[in-house]
């Protein structure tokens, strides 16, 4: 749950937001880009996203979220299993920032509407084979910024869509 609280000392008021482990928060934001739920929690090794707290803006759903955004602030070594089959019409997800250590299948099953997916400053070294196989409708795959050394050499067999792999200043010494 997310406990807030006001206290006020002298003339300055101090709003303090906790949030506990598993519990899912979203900052609901609308953008020209689309709907976004900005997530700022730490996330445990296997967080499964069944329930999302968090004010909708106006008549927004979780069916209008297009755009999941995870910043540095989350300060997670892990991103959220449930993601795509909560938010079901997500197109685009952004971890910038984030110590990721590992990513997989899992993370991004239900994601079939995905076309973009960025991941900056992460710390994984390698992707399982089978990471992207959920994604038939990505386009757009920015990976940067990891210790990314090697990548499997039929990673991408499911992307027919994929017209741009961005894969900056990591550390790939060979790519099958």
């Amino acid at each position: 749950s997310v406990t807030e609280f006001l206290f006020l000392i002298g003339n300055f008021a101090i709003f303090l937001k906790i949030t506990l482990a598993d519990d899912f928060v979203c900052y609901y934001i609308v953008h020209s880009d689309g709907y976004n739920c900005h997530m700022e929690n730490t996330f445990t090794k296997n967080a499964e996203i069944t329930t999302v707290n968090g004010t909708h803006r106006r008549t927004k759903t979780n069916s209008l979220v297009d755009v999941i955004f995870i910043p540095s602030s989350s300060e997670t070594e892990f991103l959220p299993l449930g993601a795509c089959k909560f938010f079901n019409n997500l197109i685009e997800y952004e971890s910038y920032g984030v110590n990721v250590l590992e990513i997989s299948r899992q993370v991004f099953t239900g994601c079939e509407t995905l076309n973009l997916l960025l991941i900056q400053n992460a710390k994984f070294s390698t992707i399982p084979e089978d990471s992207f196989e959920d994604l038939p409708n990505l386009t757009i795959l920015e990976i940067g910024k990891t210790k990314l050394s090697y990548l499997p050499q039929l990673i991408f067999a499911n992307n027919q869509m994929l017209i741009k792999i961005d894969l900056k200043e990591n550390q790939l010494a060979v790519i099958n």
